[in-house]
This record gives structure tokens, sequence and C-alpha cells, in this order.
């Protein structure tokens, strides 16, 4: 092989190590953490479906407070939530309201 293919070869297999394998793992990780999102989206409109259809007025519940310790917790109405917007904001809705968020 003629040295300049072998350099512009050594070239780009820098650039593919170095650059696209990088931006690629960051993009794979931005994908799982965009996927776990959706997965607390898709829990929480489960359980505000499972609310509206028994027609629970008050919930009792375990609360994870951080390190896998839990308490447990009364929702003495259920007719609104706070839904987590991102950057420690939360909006206040109703059920229905929050199913079309």
């Amino acid at each position: 092989m003629d040295d300049e293919v072998k350099v512009k070869i050594e070239k780009y297999e820098k650039f593919l190590n170095e650059r696209l394998k990088v931006d690629l793992e960051r993009c794979l990780d931005l994908r799982d953490q965009v996927f776990t999102e959706l997965g607390h989206y898709q829990e929480l409109k489960n359980q505000i479906k499972l609310i509206k259809e028994h027609n629970l007025k008050e919930l009792k519940s375990m609360v994870n407070l951080g390190s896998d310790v839990y308490m447990q917790a009364k929702v003495p109405d259920t007719s609104r939530i706070f839904v987590h917007l991102g950057l420690g904001f939360h909006a206040e809705f109703t059920l229905d309201e929050a199913l079309d968020f």
C-alpha cells in the first residue's frame, strides 16, 4: 500500500475513534435518558387512568424518599396532581389536564 493511503487511513481511524465513537456514546446516553423519562411519564399516565377508572377520591401510597427509604403517604384529594416539568419546576394539573400533557 502506498504511504499516502496509509496516512489517510490512519487519519480516518483517528477521527472515527476520537470523534465519532465519542459522539455516538453521548447520543446513546441521551437516548437512554429520554427513554427513562418516557417510562416515568407512561407510569404516571397509567396511575392517573387507574385513579380515574376506580373513581378514587383519596389515595394511600408508599413514597421513595431516596436511597430506597420509603414512607407511607396519604393523598386526601386526588382531583389535582403536581407533575414534574424539569429543572425543579412542577405544575398543578387536573387529572384530565395531566393526561393531555
